[in-house]
């Protein structure tokens, strides 16, 4: 598609996605990133501030948190109630 950066997931469950390309293909990848007919994603807000490119990545990708910032959220169905 033209674009390069990443997404990562936040604690708070909100998503961040840096992303760079060239105008027209940009807005294309800002409304794809919005599906209205996916019904396992709720969208409830999307801001996005343009800033100069930076030309720091060569491909898109997911940046994924480490593991000790994931194992709380992985432990939480083992625990007993």
């Amino acid at each position: 598609m033209g674009v390069v950066g990443f997404v990562e997931n936040q604690p708070d469950g909100t998503v961040n996605i840096v992303a760079e390309g060239e105008g027209e293909i940009l807005e294309e990848f800002v409304e794809k990133a919005q599906p209205e007919d996916d019904p396992l994603i709720r969208i409830t807000q999307v801001d996005v501030e343009y800033e100069k490119a930076t030309g720091e990545f060569e491909l898109f990708g997911i940046k994924h948190r480490s593991s000790e910032e994931r194992l709380p959220i992985g432990l939480i169905p083992l625990q007993n109630r």
